[in-house]
C-alpha cells in the first residue's frame, strides 16, 4: 500500500511541476484550451451587465457613408451623438493610422474626441518585438499610460518585464486629443480570444487596456488616481480589476454574435436610438465590415467581431464576472492534482483491475463536475486536464505494482522458517492414470504439462506460488502478506479461474474427440509450519501442519462429494466477509460439519460440484 501511495503522489508531483508551465506545452495547452469551451458550453450565456453598448459600422453603413474608410467627420458626428446623449465613456475601436485627406474632417473629429475627455482610442499591439517610436510617438504613449506603481509586499518585481511589445499609435491629432488603450488580445491554440492584459509594461510606466481606460471613465476616476498593482491587479480610484502577475484577465464570454446590445451607426446618426439606451454606459464604436474588422470563433459563435470581444473584456470588468486562472484556481488545481492521484492510487491498489479503472474515472468526473462548479459560481478556470492525468497515473501506477507483485507471487515462496499464516490449495487432475493407459505416453505428457501451466497461471494471477508439483497434483501457497486481497479470496478466486480455464480446454478437446479433463481442489486457510525438510541433497523448506493436511483432506473430500471444489468453513467465512468476494461463492452449497481423517473435531465443508 505505501508503494502504491507513493506512486500516486510521484505522478502528483509530475503534474503539479507541469503545471505552471502548461501553457508552454501544445498539447496540454490545447485540450486545456478545448475543455474551456466545454465549460462555456454547459455553463450557457450569461446576461450582460447592461452598462456596455456598442454602435456598430456595417456594410450598409459604410456605403451609404460612401465607402470604406468611413469619412472622419461622420466619426466626429457619432462621438458628438454619443456626448450628448449621455455616454459614460467612448471607445472607438479603429486604428486612425491614417490622415483623411481632409484636414477638416480630422480637426472635426480631433475635437469631438477632446471635449470633454470622455474618448479612448484604439493602440494595435503586438508582443515579441520593440517597436521605434517616434519622440512625439513615445511622449503621446507615455502621457497615457499609468506611472504610479505600488509593489505588495513580497511581489517580486521581475515577472512585470514582459516580453517587448510593438506599438501601432493613432495619429498626432488623434492621440493628442484622446485617451489611448491598446487592443492586444492573448488568443489560444485555435486562434479563440482567451485574455487580455489590464496593462502593457512601458519602461517605468503601464499602458492600459482600451475596456481598463473605459471602466475608468464610466466609474469617473482620473487617471492620476490610477494606482498600478504586480502580482494583483489594477486600483482605477476605488475600483479595483484583478489580474494575474502579468496583468491578464481571462475573457468570460458571455454569448455569441449580438449578445451584447448593438445599435448601428446609421441608426445612430439618423437618431433612431433612444438617448436611454446611450446615458451613462460604455459605449465601443466598431466594424464588421468585410475585409476590414477583425472577428474570432469562440465556443458560443464561429464569428465574433473584435470589437464584441472588447465589449465583453469591459462588461467583465464592470461586472466584476473577469474568468479567474491565477492563484486561486492553480491552488484548486493542485489540490485536485495531490487528491486525484492519491485516491486514484488507493483504489488502484485495493481494487481489481477494471473496478480500478472505474473508480479512477469517477474521480475524474468528479474532478470535471467540481471544475464546472467553480467556473460556473465563481468565475474560475480550474485547470482539469492535469488532475485528470495525474488521477489516470495514479491509479495505474498502483494497479500495475498490484499486478506484479501478484504475478511474481510476491513472498508466498516462504523465506524462513517458522509459524505464518496462509491458504493452502491442493489441485489434482483426477483419472490421470487411466488417461496414462489408454494414451500414448507423449500425450498424456502433454496433457499434463499444459495442466501444470495453467495451475501456475491461476495461481500467479492470484497472487500465489506453486509451491510443488506432485505427479498430476500440485500444491500452492497463498501467504497472508496485508497485500489487497486477503489469501483465502485470492485462493479462492485462483480455483475459481483454474475451473474455467480447464472448462474452455475441454470445449477444444472434446471436439477433437479426446476425453475432457476433470479436477478437484481442496483449499484450507490457517496457520502454517514453515520447515526445512529433506535431506542434504534435495533439501526443501515448505510448509507444514495442520493446515496443509486439511487442504489436502477436503481436496479428497471433493471427489468423495463428486465436487470440482471442496473449502473450509474459515475460507468460505473470509469470503463472505468482502463484498466484492461474496460473487466467488456462488454455486457453492453448505455441507453438514464432518469428521475429516487425521483431524479431530469437526469441519464445515463447503463444495460447488460444477467449476
Amino acid at each position: 500500500m505505501i508503494r502504491a501511495l507513493a506512486a500516486g503522489l510521484l505522478a502528483a508531483l509530475a503534474a503539479a511541476a507541469v503545471l505552471p508551465v502548461r501553457d508552454r506545452v501544445p498539447v496540454l495547452a490545447e485540450v486545456e484550451e478545448m475543455t474551456l469551451d466545454w465549460r462555456f458550453r454547459l455553463r450557457g450565456p450569461l446576461t450582460p451587465g447592461g452598462g456596455v453598448l456598442v454602435v456598430m459600422i456595417t456594410d450598409e453603413t459604410a456605403a451609404a457613408e460612401g465607402g470604406w474608410p468611413l469619412p472622419r467627420d461622420v466619426l466626429a458626428r457619432a462621438v458628438t451623438a454619443l456626448r450628448e446623449a449621455g455616454a459614460a465613456a467612448i471607445g472607438l475601436d479603429l486604428l486612425l493610422v491614417d490622415r483623411d485627406g481632409r484636414a477638416a474632417a480630422d480637426a472635426m473629429l480631433a475635437d469631438a474626441l477632446a471635449t470633454p475627455e470622455t474618448a479612448v482610442i484604439a493602440v494595435a499591439a503586438e508582443a515579441g518585438k520593440a517597436s521605434a517610436l517616434s519622440p512625439g510617438e513615445s511622449a503621446g504613449l507615455l502621457a497615457a499610460s499609468y506611472d504610479t506603481v505600488y509593489w505588495p509586499a513580497g511581489t517580486p518585481r521581475t515577472p512585470v518585464e514582459a516580453a517587448p511589445v510593438s506599438f501601432l499609435l493613432p495619429q498626432a491629432p488623434f492621440r493628442d486629443a484622446a485617451r489611448l488603450g491598446h487592443v492586444m488580445l492573448d488568443l489560444g491554440t485555435g486562434g479563440q480570444p482567451r485574455a487580455m492584459r489590464l496593462a502593457v509594461p512601458l519602461g517605468a510606466s503601464f499602458v492600459p487596456a482600451l475596456p481598463v481606460e473605459l471602466v475608468r471613465m464610466a466609474k469617473g476616476g482620473s487617471p492620476a488616481g490610477v494606482t498600478v498593482l504586480p502580482g494583483e491587479g489594477i486600483d482605477l480610484g476605488g475600483v479595483r480589476l484583478e489580474a494575474a502577475q502579468d496583468f491578464r484577465a481571462g475573457i468570460n464570454l458571455l454569448g455569441g454574435a449580438g449578445h451584447i446590445e448593438t445599435v448601428t451607426l446609421h441608426a445612430l446618426l439618423d437618431g433612431a436610438v433612444d438617448t436611454e439606451r446611450i446615458a451613462g454606459r460604455a459605449v465601443l464604436i466598431g466594424t464588421d465590415v468585410a475585409a476590414v474588422g477583425d472577428s474570432f470563433a469562440t465556443a458560443f459563435a464561429p464569428d465574433v467581431t473584435g470589437v464584441e470581444v472588447l465589449a465583453t473584456v469591459t462588461d467583465n470588468l464592470l461586472t466584476g464576472r473577469a474568468l479567474r486562472d491565477g492563484a486561486t484556481a492553480m491552488a484548486l488545481g493542485l489540490a485536485a492534482i495531490f487528491a486525484g492521484a492519491v485516491l486514484a492510487a488507493a483504489a488502484g491498489w485495493w481494487l481489481p483491475g477494471r473496478w480500478a479503472a472505474l473508480a479512477a474515472g469517477v474521480l475524474i468526473l468528479a474532478e470535471g463536475a467540481a471544475a464546472q462548479m467553480a467556473f460556473a459560481g465563481a468565475h474560475l478556470a480550474v485547470p482539469v486536464v492535469l488532475p485528470a492525468l495525474a488521477t489516470a497515473l495514479g491509479a495505474g501506477g498502483a494497479a500495475g505494482l498490484a499486478a506484479v507483485g501478484r504475478a511474481r507471487g510476491g513472498p508466498a515462496r516462504p523465506a524462513r522458517e517458522g509459524r505464518q499464516v496462509a491458504t493452502i490449495m491442493f489441485v489434482d487432475m483426477a483419472g490421470s492414470t487411466a488417461l496414462a493407459e489408454s494414451a500414448a505416453s507423449d500425450v498424456a505428457v502433454d496433457r499434463l504439462r499444459r495442466f501444470h501451466r495453467m495451475t501456475e497461471q491461476a495461481v500467479r494471477a492470484a497472487g500465489g506460488r506453486v509451491e510443488k508439483y506432485m505427479g498430476d497434483g500440485a500444491m500452492a501457497v497463498f501467504p497472508q502478506n496485508g497485500g489487497a486481497v486477503s489469501s483465502p479470496v485470492a485462493a479462492l478466486t485462483a480455483a475459481r479461474r483454474l475451473c474455467r480455464q480447464v472448462e474452455g480446454w475441454n470445449a477444444v478437446e472434446t471436439k477433437r474427440g479426446a476425453a475432457p479433463v476433470r479436477i478437484r481442489i481442496g483449499v484450507h486457510a490457517g496457520p502454517v509450519t514453515v520447515a526445512r525438510l529433506g535431506g542434504d541433497d534435495l533439501p526443501d523448506v515448505t510448509p507444514t501442519g495442520d493446515t496443509v493436511n486439511v487442504a489436502s483432506r477436503l481436496e479428497a473430500l471433493a471427489k468423495e462429494e463428486g465436487a470440482v471444489i471442496a473449502i473450509s468453513d474459515t475460507v468460505a467465512a473470509e469470503a463472505q466477509g468482502h463484498p466484492r468476494a461474496r460473487r466467488l461463492l456462488k454455486g457453492f452449497e453448505e455441507l453438514p460439519p464432518r469428521q475429516i481423517r487425521g483431524r479431530q473435531g469437526l469441519v464445515a465443508v463447503w463444495v460447488r460440484r460444477e467449476g
